[in-house]
């Protein structure tokens, strides 16, 4: 994982604004140093701050969730996990955030999350949140996702990474 934190960090100043680039790059290097069958999923993006547009790309990461007035839209993947296959290309999308809207990004430890029966947190749960607190500010969004979730889950053992990040535009 430091390695590939590493080549990520490496790439993203040697092209900051081609998320793209920035996984094919970084996929390469994996693949030829790497000897096991390890990859990595993540989300890369660039979001202008003068524009509020994000670009990126999905390297199978579940996807994360641009929380608009009426719908929740996931920035679904654009290409496969880092270190699975050489010649790898991933989509570059970009998409705008408009004032009062919410990026929500996470890791599947959350829509993972299992309750004493082995039900599920799952997506729609997540989004019913965000949902219910999009006029909120950016740290009251995540301990709503968190405390809901810890309530979901209640005595159940964590089994995954739980992370959480959350872009509002005023």
């Amino acid at each position: 994982m430091a390695m590939c934190w590493s080549l990520l960090r490496t790439f993203s100043a040697e092209f900051p604004s081609e998320p793209e680039q920035v996984f094919k790059e970084t996929n390469e290097h994996i693949i030829a140093d790497t000897k096991s069958s390890q990859f990595l999923t993540a989300f890369y993006g660039v979001l202008n701050p003068k524009t509020a547009e994000l670009t990126y790309c999905n390297a199978g990461h579940v996807p994360p969730y641009l929380v608009r007035r009426n719908e929740e839209i996931g920035l679904i993947r654009t290409g496969m996990p880092l270190g699975v296959q050489a010649d790898t290309k991933w989509e570059q999308k970009s998409i705008s955030i408009e004032a009062g809207e919410i990026l929500f990004l996470y890791t599947d430890g959350v829509t993972e999350g299992s309750n004493g029966v082995g039900e599920l947190y799952e997506e729609e749960r997540l989004k019913s949140v965000l949902r219910s607190n999009r006029e909120s500010n950016a740290e009251d969004i995540i301990s709503a996702v968190l405390g809901n979730l810890g309530e979901f889950t209640s005595e159940e053992p964590q089994s995954d990474d739980i992370a959480t990040m959350v872009i509002k535009r005023g």
